[in-house]
């Protein structure tokens, strides 16, 4: 079941010129080496263009997404939810798959594992956000017989980068332009921003509820 937390973004910043936030999520491999054909995306949720000081911003963070899977002939299983902690199957052959839940589940509830199970097919899977369907956080292809897990953690990703649109995705650059904030245990919470004008923008986890 997904557990949804809602962050309030609230501008107290010295900063007139009414900037954009970004804000984001990423992943990350676990398990195996990354491999070639790997791509782990930190992608643009949400800019909140012309974020004028004293202004608040509702965002809800969500932990489950949809998990799309394809063969080698593009045929593709019917799409999925899917929830930290499970883990999938996806079976069949070069005329149809399916996606099933194993009654197995990871290691940690922030963790998502793909087993692909398809008779002498490698397949793609495609992972998504549950209300942006267009926009990735992984792709990966499995040979047959191979899985794969992605942990996505509880952690939310916001900075004040000019010119990005939602669906962009982030150098490492950029990366370091943004602030971590763990949600870990929290149902929800303020994300105060100070600073600006001179002096570099500061984000602040406020009136925390677990």
């Amino acid at each position: 079941m997904a557990s949804d937390i809602k962050i309030d973004i609230i501008n107290k910043s010295q900063d007139p010129s009414k900037g954009d936030i970004v804000i984001f999520q990423k992943n990350y491999p676990t398990g195996d080496q990354m491999m070639e054909d790997d791509k782990l995306f930190p992608v643009v949720w949400e800019v909140k263009h012309y974020f004028e000081v004293l202004n608040k911003h509702l965002i809800i963070h969500q932990d489950d997404l949809i998990l799309y899977a394809f063969n080698e002939k593009g045929i593709a299983a019917p799409e999925i939810p899917v929830y930290g902690g499970q883990v999938f199957d996806v079976t069949g052959n070069d005329d149809a798959i399916e996606t099933q839940l194993s009654a197995e589940t990871t290691d940690k509830k922030t963790e998502i594992t793909v087993r692909n199970k398809v008779l002498g097919s490698s397949i793609r899977i495609d992972l998504k956000r549950r209300d942006s369907v267009s926009h990735y956080y992984a792709m990966k292809t499995l040979a047959a017989g191979q899985s794969k897990t992605f942990d996505f953690g509880a952690k939310l990703y916001i900075g004040t980068v000019p010119g990005l649109r939602e669906g962009d995705i982030l150098d490492g650059e950029l990366k370091s332009k943004v602030k971590e904030i763990d949600l870990y245990g929290i149902k929800s919470a303020d994300v105060v921003i100070t600073g600006g004008g001179a002096e570099p923008f500061v984000f602040t986890l406020e009136n925390i509820v677990r």
